[in-house]
């Protein structure tokens, strides 16, 4: 019965901790797209010239973006001044990556 007893409770000591585990996982994973995104609004709405940016610091994760001038799709002048921004949030060992295109 002591033996049951004890592999009931190592089993459920290895379950909360992977549960743990990945808890933390996904919630450094959240900040660092939360990151991404902020790199893209400060593109935005700083109207950053095309270049290289970063790293900026905000709190324990880092940024880095790239500004790039698509230029005119489709000679259409609905589709002028286009731009891309390729933003990188990092905080540990986690970096998630996003990419816009958006119009000026």
């Amino acid at each position: 019965m002591l033996v049951v007893f004890s592999f009931i409770g190592i089993t459920l000591v290895a379950i909360l901790t992977n549960q743990n585990v990945s808890s933390s996982e996904e919630l450094l994973s959240t900040k660092a797209l939360f990151l991404a995104e902020s790199g893209v609004e400060i593109a935005i709405m700083d109207n950053k010239s095309p270049g290289n940016y970063g790293p900026y610091t905000i709190g324990n994760g880092n940024i880095d973006f790239i500004v790039t001038d698509i230029g005119d799709i489709l000679n259409d002048p609905e589709y002028k001044d286009i731009y891309k921004v390729e933003s990188t949030g990092y905080i540990g060992d986690v970096k998630r990556k996003v990419v816009v295109k958006y119009k000026r």
